[in-house]
């Protein structure tokens, strides 16, 4: 059973750790966990109204931002020149989908 980074298993309690591997334990100890002043609440509010009013900020952004930034011709020329949305069908679907 090889041994990696150094560390070798004894028990329960961890031998020679690595610097690295104590800040990691440290980071993920002080982030695993949720700060007091969550509001768990709110949180499923926000997913609700984020749910709930997706479909139309995309129409939105589908027949009024996108369509008309996209035929300026100032940035139809960007768009050209980086290929942004001339390099396939699949590719130009996935950038206006993010």
């Amino acid at each position: 059973h090889g041994n990696t980074h150094g560390n070798t298993m004894h028990g329960d309690k961890k031998h020679g750790d690595s610097e690295d591997d104590k800040v990691l334990r440290d980071f993920m100890t002080k982030y695993s966990s949720s700060p007091d002043w969550v509001d768990w609440d709110e949180i499923r509010r926000g997913q609700e109204v984020f749910i709930r009013d997706l479909p139309i900020c995309g129409l939105t952004l589908f027949y009024l931002s996108l369509v008309g930034g996209f035929s300026a011709p100032l940035i139809t020329k960007v768009l050209r020149a980086t290929g942004y949305l001339t390099s396939g069908p699949k590719r130009v679907m996935r950038r206006l989908a993010d």
